[in-house]
């Protein structure tokens, strides 16, 4: 199996140099706007307040009257990691897809297992190659912000905190992963409702959350979003809800069994 995650993850290390380097690169300019916004804090309330409760929503899921993004917590998550999220979530999806399902179409994935590979060592080597990549990420972003703690002196958070708060970003983004591998692995190559699923239920999800707490409905089912178990900022100031990771962690482990299970029975015609 480590021959099939060295070629994955050679196949996609261009695309993680440029992650890392082009999120390496906006965190370290948050980073430095970050003073300016706290010397222009009365500004900054007075317009946060002319907002819609619905834009806030879509960066921060506590209590409004709480929100400050002059906290260096909050604007952590709103500024920097929830891009991160969107962005690395939006590519893995496509990965996760063209792994499998464009694979399948290019007449790529009868070459891939005729080789003395089992299927089973295939799809695990592809998981392990998404989890290291995301790591990855996560490492570059703790590290860019861990020295910016002892720049930037206005961003005061403890090391720990931070770590803990990055680090937890990896559970939605292997969770979306694993989800799309499941929709793969279950979906004809023919079939063309893989895809809009998995990235309706990833931005979709994302929208939905900023009315949560004003429709009632899409509060009702809230619940079913990623979006749902993840705050940064709250990691960092109250520390881990050991509840969210649980739900997280079992929706990694539950899409992976079905992906697993699908891709054992899936007709490749090889």
């Amino acid at each position: 199996m480590r021959p099939l995650f060295n070629k994955a993850f050679r196949d996609y290390r261009r695309t993680l140099l440029s992650l890392a380097i082009g999120l390496g690169a906006y965190g370290a300019m948050t980073l430095l706007l970050f003073p300016t916004l706290v010397e222009q804090r009365a500004e900054l309330e007075q317009l946060l307040d002319s907002m819609p409760p619905q834009f806030i929503r879509m960066f921060y899921q506590g209590d409004i009257s709480e929100f400050d993004f002059t906290d260096p917590a909050i604007f952590y998550h709103a500024r920097y990691v929830i891009w991160v999220l969107l962005i690395v979530g939006g590519m893995l999806t496509a990965h996760a897809l063209n792994t499998i399902i464009g694979a399948e179409r290019n007449n790529m994935m009868d070459l891939s297992l005729s080789l003395p590979v089992t299927r089973r060592e295939f799809l695990a080597a592809r998981f392990l190659n998404v989890a290291a990549v995301i790591l990855i990420i996560l490492a570059v972003s703790f590290v860019v912000f861990a020295i910016g703690t002892q720049v930037v002196d206005e961003f005061d958070v403890g090391l720990g905190e931070l770590a803990l708060g990055t680090i937890g970003g990896f559970l939605p983004l292997m969770a979306q992963a694993s989800i799309t591998f499941a929709l793969a692995c279950i979906a004809r190559s023919s079939s063309n409702w893989a895809g809009p699923v998995a990235f309706g239920y990833f931005f979709g999800g994302y929208l939905l959350m900023a009315f949560a707490q004003t429709v009632d409905l899409i509060d009702t089912i809230s619940n079913v979003f990623l979006f749902k178990y993840y705050d940064a900022s709250d990691i960092i100031r109250n520390g881990v809800d050991v509840t969210n990771w649980l739900v997280l962690i079992v929706v990694i482990v539950v899409s992976t069994s079905i992906a697993f299970w699908g891709f054992e029975r899936k007709e490749i015609g090889v």
